[in-house]
């Protein structure tokens, strides 16, 4: 596919998604057909003029973090999974959901980033619901966070295209998770186009070659001139939102902590208390520009400095973690590809981890410290 080509595939992709948002839907949560709903479970009628047919319907939420696979959970009666009215009655039940989780497990974890006590878990989510609960007033927040529908992986392998012409596209695949919610919380760059930290949002700015092009050898520069394409494609996809579908872009430019909110309080039980309060604090220094009125009920008195060196602990763990597993090619459970060397990769992690726990200092970390939070055991 030339680049041409991709251009055009993108500029569909975008009016595809434009239309999927434009739907109306009353509530957030999965989507059924009617038919498929039992007597216990609740569910809400989309609107006549959006499915004359009256077959579909907005029901639980079928994402796995609201079912009871892997994880110890609360009965199904005691967990709110959907569908949720608005916003604030989704952020509530999340709390709950990660509240009933910690008053199930019998000890913290002694393995893994640092989490504070069940009681800081609890308290920082009680923080949390005081923002939680004022989510439905007028705000930056609330003004992009209506209910659509919106494809959350679209990467190449997902998008299906005509073979005698590959700019349109005659199907999307993987539905299976996509969940109707937020708007704000769904908006994003499709996977297969070029976003690092450096890409800069906003309709004005352009892209550009690196101010040090012209000293490159001859590969520096054919890797920036292809980065500099894909850029541009970003960029093409951006201002095709803003054209197409403004509100999308206007989620795009929401701070990161505000999505935050809403991840970090649902992996409580699991990570801890820690970068919760890290997203609390920003919310906390930003209220008044998010469009929130009266006083902010967050309050801070522990000492900032104090959380700034636990949640410095929290990310020096996670690097290690993910260093681990890009130089291993593998995931956070360990697999490793059929096409790979499995006794090569073993040897490859002791290597890693000696070499890892000789430059401990640079992650902040003694050599033991390193060995005990490393994430895959050395062989025997």
């Amino acid at each position: 596919m030339t680049i041409q080509e991709q251009f055009g595939l993108v500029e569909q992709l975008m009016q595809f998604e434009a239309e999927l948002a434009s739907i109306q839907f009353p509530a957030k949560g999965s989507l059924y057909l009617c038919e498929s709903m039992t007597d216990v479970e609740p569910w809400v009628a989309l609107d006549r003029t959006v499915d004359p047919s009256g077959q579909f319907c907005i029901g639980p939420s079928c994402e796995r973090a609201w079912s009871a696979q892997g994880k110890m959970m609360a009965p199904p009666s005691q967990v709110k999974n959907g569908p949720w009215p608005n916003l604030s009655s989704f952020g509530l039940a999340l709390l709950e959901r990660e509240r009933l989780r910690i008053g199930q497990q019998s000890l913290v974890s002694t393995f893994g980033p640092p989490r504070g006590s069940v009681d800081e878990q609890f308290a920082v989510l009680n923080m949390a619901k005081g923002v939680m609960s004022r989510l439905e007033t007028v705000t930056l927040i609330n003004r992009v966070s209506r209910p659509v529908l919106w494809h959350t992986d679209l990467h190449m392998g997902n998008i299906y295209s005509k073979p005698e012409d590959p700019t349109k596209i005659c199907s999307l695949i993987d539905w299976q998770s996509i969940v109707v919610s937020p708007l704000y919380l769904q908006a994003r760059f499709p996977e297969f186009l070029s976003v690092d930290d450096d890409y800069v949002l906003g309709l004005t700015e352009e892209p550009k070659l690196p101010q040090d092009y012209q000293d490159m050898d001859a590969n520096d520069k054919k890797l920036a001139e292809l980065k500099f394409e894909y850029t541009k494609m970003s960029k093409f996809y951006e201002l095709s939102t803003a054209n197409q579908h403004l509100q999308a872009h206007h989620a795009f430019l929401m701070p990161q902590f505000t999505r935050e909110l809403f991840i970090r309080c649902g992996e409580v039980s699991e990570e801890g208390a820690i970068p919760l309060r890290a997203c609390l604090i920003e919310f906390a220094d930003a209220w008044n520009e998010l469009g929130f009125l009266g006083e902010c009920p967050l309050s801070f008195s522990e000492d900032i400095r104090k959380h700034d060196q636990l949640f410095q602990d929290y990310r020096d763990f996670h690097r290690v973690q993910e260093i681990a597993r890009k130089l291993l090619s593998t995931d956070s459970e360990g697999w490793i590809s059929p096409q790979l060397d499995f006794a090569e990769r073993q040897r490859m992690n002791t290597e890693l981890l000696q070499e890892i726990m000789r430059r401990s200092n640079e992650y902040n970390k003694a050599t033991e410290v390193i060995r005990s939070i490393w994430p895959f055991r050395e062989k025997a």
